[in-house]
């Protein structure tokens, strides 16, 4: 069953208010490569290539199409490790990425993808659909969304509004992870892109993302009505008098004490 007639219309709702420049996507996990639907991109088959998964994502976000994708898709291996797509997730600890690319010691690399580690999907899979949230094709598990940082701090704002925090842990590797972790416990987390996904994925500089349980969009929907006159977006200016410096004579009281001295 796919996103229901209301769910859509709220996809658009948060796109509109927050102008979002992309589809917000869902992500949804299978153990069965039938569900992958007949209209899905796969990139490997379609196009003759292997992306990375956050490649895929944000061809997803851009084009609004849904991306089948397996192992027999995936260029990154670390990406496909976190997805629990790689046999011997433990490859990404073995590959000597930590040191010196990560890491200035071996031991401090060793930290971080440790870290990465735990966050492998719980759950075994064959394949990941992302699909447009416009034109969904499956229902998701896990909605992402990318934005500027106050686009994506309202949503977060409109999370608070309900009196919860929003925790998120920069590791500087492997950002897709933030997914299988959002799954994996059940709550939202947002994402500052590591360098992977600036790279291989085409994130641009100005953007960071978020990803929750699709459960919370009902949420997050009311959450950012409530908040909208506190956190408009685009932020409206402050109505006050502007100030410039005294050397420079434009304002209403140059003037004024001008004409003053002219009738004098």
């Amino acid at each position: 069953m796919v996103l229901h007639v209301m769910q859509i219309e709220n996809i658009k709702f948060l796109k509109n208010s927050l102008a979002l420049h992309t589809y917000p996507v869902g992500i949804r996990f299978s153990n069965d490569l039938n569900e992958i639907p007949e209209k899905a991109r796969r990139p490997y088959r379609d196009f003759k290539q292997k992306w990375a998964v956050c490649q895929a994502i944000n061809i997803s976000r851009y084009y609004g199409f849904t991306v089948g994708y397996t192992l027999e898709d995936a260029y990154c291996m670390v990406g496909a490790a976190v997805f629990n797509l790689l046999e011997k997730p433990e490859y990404i600890v073995e590959a000597g990425l930590e040191y010196p690319f990560h890491a200035r010691s071996l031991n401090e690399g060793r930290k971080l993808f440790e870290r990465v580690l735990g966050r492998i999907l719980k759950t075994n899979i064959k394949a990941i659909i992302i699909t447009s949230l416009l034109n969904p094709l499956v229902d998701p598990q896990i909605i992402v969304i990318y934005g500027s940082p106050i686009q994506i701090g309202k949503i977060i704002k409109a999370v608070t509004y309900y009196g919860e925090t929003v925790r998120s842990e920069f590791i500087g590797v492997s950002s897709c992870s933030a997914i299988p972790l959002a799954y994996n416990e059940d709550r939202m987390t947002f994402v500052i892109p590591c360098a992977g996904e600036r790279i291989l994925g085409g994130t641009e500089e100005n953007e960071i993302w978020i990803a929750f349980p699709a459960g919370l969009l009902d949420k997050i929907i009311e959450g950012l009505k409530g908040i909208e006159w506190i956190y408009p977006y685009p932020m409206r200016p402050l109505i006050y008098e502007p100030m410039v410096p005294k050397k420079y004579r434009i304002t209403y009281k140059d003037y004024q004490e001008w004409l003053k001295r002219s009738t004098n």
